[in-house]
């Protein structure tokens, strides 16, 4: 792997590190992109541009920011595990390590994501950031260990990650 994973727009990737620092305080909200977006000099037609749904797109972005970063970060890795579980467990622990930093701003972002109304997008960020695990880990297999893998690993990431959060 080692390639990026997604193209990214410069000035959401901008506004969104802007706007991080206001998620504690005001929430994923409309209000936090344009405090942001404000700080750095952006207009609201900027944020608008960079996230049309809003803080979901805001928070889409993050994760798909996180996972291109665990990936870079477990590919830079100067020794790596070599067995498979021990791969997939180093990329869990970088996935949190990354987050430490945003630790308020990604409980903010599921409370966000468990809303029913995003439950295609929650289900969808936690689909590809296990599967950024499994290819990074080198799996590259397509029959039915391919979802049990996926299914699996995202049950384990997802208590994983909420333990996290609850650790103070």
């Amino acid at each position: 792997m080692g390639d990026k994973l997604f193209q990214f727009d410069p000035a959401a990737v901008e506004i969104l590190r802007a706007c991080i620092p206001h998620v504690p305080f005001d929430g994923w909200s409309e209000t936090t992109l344009l405090a942001g977006a404000n700080d750095i000099g952006y207009d609201a037609e900027a944020v608008r541009t960079a996230f049309p749904r809003g803080a979901t797109d805001a928070i889409a972005l993050h994760s798909r920011l996180a996972d291109q970063a665990m990936a870079d970060a477990f590919f830079e890795l100067s020794e790596k595990p070599t067995k498979v579980h021990l791969i997939i467990r180093q990329l869990v622990l970088l996935r949190l390590e990354i987050g430490q930093p945003d630790k308020d701003a990604i409980r903010r972002a599921l409370s966000v994501l468990a809303m029913p109304v995003n439950a295609k997008l929650s289900a969808k960020l936690l689909y590809e950031t296990v599967d950024t695990m499994w290819r990074s880990a080198g799996q590259r297999d397509t029959n039915f260990s391919f979802y049990t893998k996926r299914g699996t690993l995202a049950a384990v990431y997802s208590a994983t990650l909420l333990a996290w959060l609850a650790d103070n």
